[in-house]
């Protein structure tokens, strides 16, 4: 039955690709691809946003790959990779948890664990850059849990390299060899790996880094920049936390998310016996670390939830022996005829939610500024006071409007104010175009200093019904159901 439940966990998780694409980051990444495709390079500068002078384009890897695939099938195709991507990761799930209960856990209890794990994923992840790292990271994961071999570091390296052209989550290839082989060896705790071997792979991991545009292959000698990167995730300000909502802490968002974290915490804390801690203390070093993660950012939660699965489905198997040894719903006859159930379900849902049956491009159309910024392209503004056309836009849309204009007219220079990207930002220039389409704060010289050539603002915005209001300097040029287009009188 083991091989059908691999399918069963592979039918639910394909039904991720109903997922709708009007993400906030997937429009600059598809420009971001756009453009290395058309330059044969990365960026030298910041050809999205007006206020930034240089990009660290730590994605690059990632967008390539969107940009391409988009270019060959369009949105659907991004659909059909994504809901594969995540089909891929729903086996590794299943799998890692059957090793972590070698390979004697009862269908039903790795499915309870792999639909746990799989709805935080699902709930928090989208057609973004960091989908393929968690298979990186699930492929790493899976190695750890397993004893060491000789060709482990220079796999964990590949992957752990090929993940810092994709995500900062590179970083928790690294974090996990920590938990796995060097903890194991500090405390001498069934660890066969030498200090050397230990120590030595955590160094070896973490200078993967380097192996990057960003790294050693920098003309500019600027080899840390994958680092730095990091470095500006930890000291991100709260007040920039606060206004992104998957920067806010996890069980301050509330949800399902949180709910299921808090079942995880209960099965952990009330299965786990010592004995399992002293001769696996990995787990416990990767559960404070992610839980301590996830409580400080919503965007860390699908790792503590992958991480956790394992042990979920050990301790649900443990509970099982205790409480339920001969219960008859466990029978083989009616498990199996519960797992047929299962799966004809699941695939009736994955079918139904396919590219091919279910059409979401309502979402796009509703949620994104592709109408509007593709308008403000066609018409051919100048700016007077800019060597490109300056569109005042809020953080959730610039990144849309930069694609929809480059899909638009390819050859012309426009550049946003916000676009969705926070790494090496100042979180003040953030902050402070929130207050202006809230009318916070110092709004008017915050308008005045950014001298944009046209504004973009959703329509329930108060910039927005400001600018309709008193129709002066600023005329409404485009309006669509969401936003509303605002040029300056002299430039139309």
């Amino acid at each position: 039955m083991r091989i059908f439940v691999y399918i069963i966990a592979l039918t639910f998780a394909l039904a991720s690709w109903s997922v709708p694409i009007h993400d906030p980051d997937l429009g600059w990444h598809l420009f971001g691809g756009s453009w290395i495709v058309a330059h044969g390079e990365l960026p030298s500068f910041d050809p999205i946003n007006s206020l930034n002078l240089t990009w660290t384009d730590y994605h690059w890897l990632a967008q390539i790959l969107f940009y391409k695939l988009y270019e060959a099938g369009g949105y659907e195709l991004l659909r059909l990779f994504f809901g594969l991507l995540i089909g891929y990761l729903g086996i590794l799930i299943v799998d890692i948890c059957y090793l972590t209960t070698r390979r004697k856990g009862h269908p039903y209890l790795i499915l309870i664990a792999f639909g746990i794990a799989l709805t935080i994923i699902t709930v928090l992840t989208t057609i973004r850059p960091h989908a393929i790292a968690l298979v990186l990271i699930a492929l790493s994961y899976r190695r750890l849990l397993q004893q060491k071999t000789t060709w482990e570091l220079p796999y964990l390296f590949l992957l752990a390299s090929l993940c810092v052209n994709i995500h900062v989550y590179w970083i928790m290839i690294p974090f996990l060899w920590f938990c796995y082989r060097a903890v194991p060896r500090l405390l001498r705790v069934n660890s066969k790996e030498s200090v050397a071997y230990a120590w030595g792979g955590l160094i070896i991991l973490s200078l993967s880094g380097l192996v990057s545009p960003y790294g050693i292959f920098n003309s500019t000698g600027e080899i840390f920049a994958n680092y730095l990167v990091i470095y500006d995730y930890l000291v991100m300000p709260a007040s920039l936390r606060e206004i992104i909502h998957e920067l806010k802490g996890t069980f301050a968002v509330g949800g399902i998310v949180s709910i299921l974290s808090v079942v995880i915490i209960a099965i952990l804390f009330r299965y786990t016996k010592y004995r399992h801690l002293q001769a696996k203390p990995g787990n416990l070093f990767s559960l404070f670390g992610l839980l301590i993660l996830s409580i400080r950012s919503l965007k860390f939660a699908t790792l503590f939830g992958l991480v956790t699965a394992p042990q979920v489905a050990r301790n649900l198997t443990h509970a099982k022996r205790k409480f339920f040894p001969n219960a008859l719903i466990f029978r083989q006859g009616i498990t199996q005829v519960v797992l047929i159930v299962v799966f004809a379900f699941g695939v009736f849902r994955a079918i139904n939610l396919s590219p091919f049956v279910y059409d979401n491009t309502l979402f796009l159309d509703d949620n994104v500024p592709l109408n509007a910024c593709r308008k403000i392209a066609s018409l051919n503004l100048k700016s007077k006071s800019h060597k490109h056309l300056r569109v005042l836009t809020h953080f959730n849309d610039g990144g849309w409007c930069r694609w929809a204009a480059y899909l638009e007219n390819p050859d012309l220079d426009l550049r946003v104010t916000a676009d969705g990207r926070t790494q090496l930002v100042p979180g003040a220039e953030i902050y402070r175009l929130v207050e202006l389409y809230n009318l916070h704060g110092h709004w008017a010289t915050t308008l005045h200093n950014i001298a944009p050539d046209v504004i973009l603002a959703h329509k329930d915005l108060p910039l927005a019904q400001l600018l309709v209001r008193a129709q002066t300097e600023w005329r409404v040029i485009h309006e669509d159901p969401k936003y509303a287009v605002f040029a300056r009188q002299k430039s139309y």
